[in-house]
């Protein structure tokens, strides 16, 4: 008879136990290095939309080059930067923390509103304009009530 080729059963369940044990020691190192990447920051966008449903329902704004104060006929809101975050008053009582990891926070006046920039920690630029809702521009008693 003739040699015969192949792989015996021990040396495919070794070869295979050694795979299984490189895998499972790679897969929390790949996390690391590509959540950011996968995840990326679903907070920027979300701070911008709020920032938006504010402009709404705004009267009148008053701006600073890292704050901004967005009033209604009957509430007030600002948004200014602090340390490395964003955080947000209503009426001048306490504050949330609407955005984190922030460098730079600048607000540009515009004639219909503002136009924001959010720079983060890790050199990333983020921005929007924002503005006053069409009804709202006259300012002569066309506002709409914000129903919270």
């Amino acid at each position: 008879m003739g040699e015969e080729s192949g792989f015996t059963l021990i040396e495919t369940v070794l070869s295979l136990a050694i795979t299984l044990i490189v895998v499972v020691l790679i897969i929390p190192f790949i996390g690391v290095f590509s959540s950011d990447l996968i995840k990326g920051r679903q907070d920027i966008p979300i701070f911008f939309q709020q920032l938006k449903t504010d402009f709404d329902y705004a009267h009148e704004l008053e701006i600073e080059e890292n704050r901004i104060v967005i009033k209604e006929p009957e509430d007030e809101r600002l948004y200014e930067q602090r340390e490395d975050r964003i955080v947000r008053r209503k009426n001048n009582e306490g504050f949330e923390i609407v955005l984190q990891n922030v460098e730079t926070f600048y607000v540009e006046p515009r004639k219909y509103g503002a136009y924001i920039t959010v720079i983060e920690k890790n050199g990333r630029k983020w921005e929007t304009p924002a503005g006053f809702r069409l009804s709202v521009i006259g300012r002569d008693g066309g506002w709409i009530k914000r129903e919270e």
